[in-house]
């Protein structure tokens, strides 16, 4: 076995610099629009409950009140929402503000000072003698504005604004010790209710432009205008079930819940959003609804009615199909409409379709047959695939997820791209309730070592090796031919070096390999071709 010394005397090309990928910058929201979309989410005058189903749904809300409301307990539910083990005011108060800074409500620190110069947007606020919770939505010297559910009973939801001189029976409030949130004048509450990109509606006659009736909000200004008067709505935003108005007639002013019967503005009549329509390509298979794509809009609402028209239930989604969790076979209807968050836009609904559920049960996904262990080099790509077991799966779509992007990204087809060497797990799970997952191991390794080449011509005792950087490494292993095998003669961070104390117009064989190194881990590339040189 030979014994050479590597000498570093001469470094042909500079350090390789690692392979490595920039920083993502976090997105960083504006809290003004973060709280718009909030608003349409959870708008004022709905429910937070989940009234008409067994499930507890802490992203909707509904038309209804809660029934039995005051026997409720976060163990007991009579329909509220839930959200970190709490109900009614509590739990919303915990949602709006884990939607706002993005952490659990248990993060929060406990304050027995009521302080205003240090109230942010997202804290929560406990008072009537620790009996009602609200969330701060904007802060202006001593008033706020806030949102809370429960103000009425029945977990109604409310989107207001008061003096902290207000809150009577102060009990404490929360404050996220990270909550670097700006507070925002009183002005974004009206816009957070009146997206600016509405207009103003003048002369409208309630026969043209009804009022409904069947809203609280509603109940004491249609009261005040008989029918045939004008009024006129200077602001209006949709919630994706109803059209709603701020509403100018007389002395009155208050928002309320308009039909869709014909818009009518200072132009006249108004065009109805551009947004394409819903097309009518639903499918029924296995209790899921599908449905194309609408360019513009943010969420879907689906509606449920029996074959009788009458209304069966309601789906919130931002995907373009919804599983069904009706267990009652029979013949229903179906419509679905798009909405868009960012324009407060109504989009029109589709065409109705029919469907029939049956008891037949869904045949879930038990297995997968893909790969376990994957290598690849930095920087290139491969498509791991799957096949779904049994073969008469209901649902054959999974959902691909990686636990490094920052190593290996993956498509939602399994195309999985190395970034930088290191190892991650890809995980594929099935979309169905079932929910079934494997992991596939990937090995991210350097490059493969080009262009290996002598650099001397010399005939002396030593010869010189240069070669290109290879991709993710961290230094460079150096083999030798020893007559039997290549052995490692050595290690260099640098592209090139010398190996001396060699024979005079002897020929050697090398080969380099490319290494990458982070603590523990050492993962190695592929040999390089060989190189012959003769000292």
């Amino acid at each position: 076995m030979f014994k050479r010394i590597l000498s570093l005397i001469l470094c042909v090309i500079s350090f390789v610099s690692l392979c490595s990928m920039p920083k993502a910058e976090a997105a960083n929201e504006g809290v003004k629009t973060q709280l718009i979309k909030l608003y349409n989410k959870f708008p004022h005058g709905k429910y937070w409950n989940h009234v008409g189903s067994s499930e507890n749904n802490p992203d909707g809300v509904t038309s209804t009140p809660c029934p039995n409301h005051y026997s409720c307990s976060w163990k007991k539910s009579c329909y509220c929402n839930k959200f970190d083990s709490a109900i009614q005011c509590m739990g919303y108060a915990y949602k709006i503000a884990y939607e706002i800074v993005g952490v659990s409500p248990r993060e929060y620190t406990k304050s027995y000072t009521l302080d205003a110069s240090k109230l942010r947007v997202g804290d929560v606020i406990r008072y009537k003698r620790d009996t009602h919770s609200i969330t701060v939505t904007g802060v202006k010297g001593n008033r706020i504005s806030f949102t809370d559910a429960n103000w009425s009973g029945k977990c109604q939801i409310r989107w207001a604004e008061m003096n902290l001189s207000e809150i009577k029976g102060f009990s404490y409030v929360l404050h996220y010790k990270n909550n670097n949130r700006k507070n925002t004048d009183l002005d974004f509450y009206e816009k957070a209710l009146q997206p600016d990109n509405t207009e103003t509606w003048k002369n409208i006659s309630v026969s043209s432009l009804n009022v409904r009736k069947d809203h609280d909000l509603s109940a004491k200004l249609v009261a005040s205008i008989p029918a045939g008067e004008k009024f006129f709505v200077y602001r209006h935003y949709t919630d994706g079930e109803y059209l709603w108005g701020k509403v100018k007639y007389g002395a009155y002013t208050g928002w309320c819940a308009l039909n869709w019967s014909e818009y009518v503005s200072t132009s006249g009549k108004c065009a109805k959003p551009t947004f394409k329509g819903v097309q009518d390509s639903y499918y029924y298979k296995d209790a899921v609804l599908r449905w194309s794509k609408v360019e513009g809009a943010d969420r879907y609402v689906l509606k449920i009615y029996d074959k009788n028209g009458d209304f069966v239930k309601k789906y919130y989604t931002e995907n373009l199909k919804r599983s069904l969790d009706i267990k009652t076979a029979g013949t229903y209807k179906a419509k679905v409409f798009a909405v868009s968050n960012q324009n407060a836009s109504w989009i029109p609904q589709s065409e109705e379709i029919t469907f029939k559920l049956t008891t037949k049960k869904p045949v879930y996904v038990t297995d997968f047959s893909m790969k376990n262990k994957l290598t690849l080099v930095c920087g290139k790509s491969k498509t791991l695939s799957v096949s779904v077991i049994p073969q008469n799966a209901s649902d054959k779509s999974v959902v691909w997820e990686s636990s490094n992007p920052s190593i290996a990204t993956v498509s939602q087809n399994g195309k999985i791209t190395a970034k930088k060497c290191g190892k991650v797990k890809i995980t594929c799970t099935s979309e169905d309730k079932n929910g079934y997952s494997e992991t596939c191991t990937v090995t991210v390794k350097p490059a493969k070592v080009e262009k290996l080449k002598q650099t001397d011509k010399k005939r002396d005792t030593r010869i010189g090796l240069q070669w290109n950087a290879a991709k993710g490494a961290t230094y460079y292993n150096i083999y030798m031919y020893n007559g039997k095998e290549y052995e490692k003669i050595g290690k260099i961070k640098d592209t090139g070096c010398y190996i001396e104390e060699l024979n005079k117009n002897k020929t050697y064989y090398f080969k380099v390999v490319a290494v990458y190194k982070n603590g523990k881990t050492v993962i190695c590339g592929d040999y390089s071709e060989k190189l012959k040189a003769t000292a």
